[in-house]
């Protein structure tokens, strides 16, 4: 199931679900990684090593491994049925603003994808977070999600999603 209780707030009331819409995206995203990684190591004629890519990305496509067609179909859904809310939204209103950014750029390295610490990317994220990076209900269900994806996997994961629930 996926979490509905939690709304991008200049959407709120068209009621989109961030993070199951985020887990979806994340789910794509990796199996869309995975299939770039394993097309190259096809073109080098052996297995891909660990060494080959960053931390990171070796760990997004172990994530990629442990989740099923049936979970990819399912993260389809969920960011179509989102694309319907967002066009349902822009039937009404002709521009959606929305910051990249409301800071200047962050130093290089602040932004590692190596870096294992969720509570610091969230701190230091609040341009991308805005007021959820202060409100401890979301950091908690954020770093919940974020720890189990890492020790559990998305399957684990998106299993027991209510207990994620705010």
């Amino acid at each position: 199931m996926w979490l509905s209780n939690v709304y991008l707030k200049t959407l709120r009331d068209y009621r989109i679900a961030i993070l199951g819409w985020g887990l979806a995206r994340r789910i794509i995203i990796v199996a869309s990684l995975s299939f770039a990684l394993e097309t190259r190591a096809a073109a080098l004629g052996r297995a891909l090593r660990e060494d080959d890519v960053e931390r990171i990305t070796w760990e997004r496509l172990q994530e990629a491994r442990s989740f099923s067609a049936a979970d990819y179909a399912r993260a389809v859904h969920t960011v179509h049925r989102t694309g319907r809310v967002v066009a349902r939204f822009l039937e009404r209103y002709d521009v959606l603003l929305t910051p990249t950014m409301a800071k200047p750029p962050h130093p290089l390295g602040v932004l590692s994808l190596s870096n294992p610490d969720s509570a610091a990317f969230l701190a230091d994220n609040r341009s991308v977070f805005g007021e959820l990076a202060d409100e401890p209900r979301f950091v908690g269900v954020y770093l919940g999600v974020l720890e189990s994806l890492r020790s559990r996997g998305v399957r684990a994961t998106l299993a027991d999603l209510d207990r994620f629930a705010l």
